[in-house]
């Protein structure tokens, strides 16, 4: 891995890895991602690293793997950095109602990664959606 002191690159691989719902993987970058406190200040720095984005996946992969409590940690810390996601407090809120449910009607159901205004995209890409679904970046 290039620059392994970096976020860029461990909030790539676990955007891979969550395409490939690999989630041990997943939750390992993006972990991995959020150790790394120190910014640097180059031209290579994606601002998307240091806000919601690794805390997202930490929390969808924790949640995957049966770490409930992780990934809503992981949720809560997302909403913080990204108070304006309306994607991430749909989250929580499912992850809340989930955990308050009979285990049956949490059978197969997971966080929703697809929707609100910043969206994983089905390529791995982070994109910005209008109101009619149209990408605006």
């Amino acid at each position: 891995m290039k620059a392994p002191g970096t976020r860029e690159p461990w909030v790539d691989a676990a955007m891979s890895f969550y395409s490939k719902h690999m989630w041990k993987e997943c939750y390992h970058a993006a972990t991995m991602a959020l150790e790394i406190k120190d910014k640097q200040l180059v031209y290579t720095c994606d601002p998307l690293v240091w806000g919601s984005w690794a805390h997202d996946l930490a929390s969808i992969s924790a949640w995957h793997l049966g770490h409930k409590d992780e990934a809503m940690r992981h949720c809560r810390d997302a909403i913080e950095a990204d108070p304006n996601d309306d994607r991430l407090k749909a989250n929580l809120k499912w992850m809340e109602d989930a955990l308050n449910s009979p285990a049956e009607e949490q059978a197969g159901s997971q966080p929703d990664v697809d929707q609100g205004s910043d969206t994983v995209d089905g390529e791995g890409e982070r994109s910005s959606e209008g109101s009619d679904g149209s990408k605006t970046d």
